[in-house]
């Protein structure tokens, strides 16, 4: 789990389908995300933020921004499947790296040939 996310706010017409959306997990609650965390159920995730200390190595909080949008990009193509749009392309997902004053915005994005994340591309933004 990442540590914070930026989510949307659904419209009246996105939060009608909420009843219809498969559950990941049988018996779980149904949920837009690839979380079953409480506070983000209902809001799909716009951007995932994984913080590390500054005296940390950010390759960790890389890797595990990998496995996150890794998960998130199953949850959407599992959605997408569901509602018989299974061949729509999926987004290029953006994510931030905070490590103490310096922050990196990256972007994830699904490779065609076999479903893996491709390598997440940053860039830094704040130093």
């Amino acid at each position: 789990m990442v540590d914070f996310a930026i989510v949307l706010q659904p419209n009246a017409n996105l939060k009608s389908k909420l009843p219809y959306l498969c559950s990941s997990v049988p018996g779980a609650p149904r949920s837009y995300n690839h979380s079953i965390h409480s506070p983000i159920l209902v809001r799909p995730i716009a951007v995932s933020i994984e913080t590390k200390r500054e005296a940390d190595n950010y390759e960790p909080g890389l890797l595990q921004l990998g496995i996150w949008t890794s998960a998130h990009f199953a949850r959407l193509s599992e959605l997408l499947t569901t509602a018989g749009h299974g061949d729509t392309t999926l987004p290029v997902l953006p994510t931030l790296l905070v490590q103490g004053p310096l922050w990196r915005f990256c972007l994830a994005s699904r490779t065609p040939d076999n479903g893996t994340v491709s390598e997440i591309h940053h860039v830094q933004l704040f130093a």
